[in-house]
């Protein structure tokens, strides 16, 4: 038990780790924003071929083919998130991890809302002010460190980093049904990754005539690697973990892992300018834990009141549960 819970910090951490490598790769002379679509489509790439190596090692039932075709589609939802690496540079890991987190709860649950799964409970309406409060909390702390930053790239990657989240749930629905499909949850993921190159291989072809070159350091191909194993060892932990501790505690132990390693490495400026010392920041991250503790623990409808088809297109909490999407 102790071991899986110490897996499961490692796993949120890594997510911190995998951001800060991006950010490490991007830090080019070239356009940030433009560059950082080589370094997301590198890295599902990366990660998409240790996937299938661990899908293979895994075994499983034969695949079949996918009953639903949107379920195929999770490699196209994450096109945005490429801006979530220069995001995480000029906002700091933890803020950005935290308005990714925000929107991915938060779309989940509106959608488990409108699909009649989730009752609107004073535990629900706490954790999502929790939440806000604490994102809003990060915003006013990061202000006076980005002071003379453009208003405007710090709002619109705020926003940017919102949706990525919401897209993140989506693609979380789409490989958990892909995943009964196909017999196994390594097996969807990697096809997930795997089929990002049908439209970044387009994408950084655009990019090459544009004049944007990637910026390729051979020095870095351990970051590359690391990348790689990142995707393969989160997926392998999600899938195996909530065996050992259930859903609702996998969650809340990742996402320490993932808040606490981003507020530290956002404090000794592991991978840019380090962020002022600030209790409120750890404060932040207590705050953004509760809210998800209060969402997580929440009960859902009861299969009887359930009146859409599970198959359908809404998100629900187990789905995001199993794939707790970074």
């Amino acid at each position: 038990f102790w071991l899986a819970c110490l897996l499961a910090l490692l796993a949120g951490s890594s997510v911190t780790l995998q951001v800060g490598a991006g950010i490490v790769l991007n830090d080019t002379p070239a356009p940030k924003l433009a560059h950082a679509a080589y370094v997301s489509v590198g890295n599902m790439v990366a990660g998409g071929l240790w996937l299938l190596i661990l899908s293979i090692l895994q075994g499983g039932p034969a695949p079949a083919k996918p009953k639903y075709l949107w379920s195929a589609f999770g490699g196209l939802v994450v096109l945005p998130a490429f801006v979530c690496t220069p995001a995480a540079a000029l906002l700091g890991t933890q803020l950005t991890l935290m308005l990714l987190q925000t929107g991915m709860m938060t779309s989940a649950f509106l959608f488990d809302w409108s699909g009649n799964r989730l009752q609107i409970t004073r535990y629900v309406s706490l954790g999502f002010f929790m939440l806000l409060g604490a994102v809003c909390m990060q915003l006013l702390i990061s202000i006076p460190d980005l002071y003379g930053s453009d208003l405007a790239a710090l709002l619109g990657y705020s926003v940017a980093a919102l949706l990525v989240g919401v897209c993140y749930t989506l693609q979380a629905k789409m490989n958990n049904r892909l995943a009964r499909d196909l017999g196994s949850t390594a097996r969807a993921a990697a096809f997930c990754n795997l089929t990002v190159m049908t439209w970044g291989l387009p994408m950084c072809l655009v990019l090459v005539d544009l004049g944007v070159p990637l910026d390729f350091v051979m020095g870095d191909w351990w970051i590359w690697l690391f990348l790689g194993l990142q995707s393969a060892f989160y997926t392998y932990a999600l899938a195996e973990l909530p065996k050992v501790l259930g859903y609702s505690v996998s969650c809340i132990l990742v996402i320490t892992g993932k808040m606490c390693t981003a507020a530290f490495a956002d404090t000794i400026g592991l991978f840019a300018k380090p962020l002022a010392i600030s209790p409120w920041r750890y404060i932040s991250v207590a705050i953004i834990l509760l809210g998800a503790v209060s969402l997580t623990f929440n009960k859902a409808r009861s299969p009887g009141e359930v009146q859409r088809p599970r198959e359908d297109l809404s998100t629900s909490c187990e789905d995001l549960r199993a794939t707790l999407a970074d």
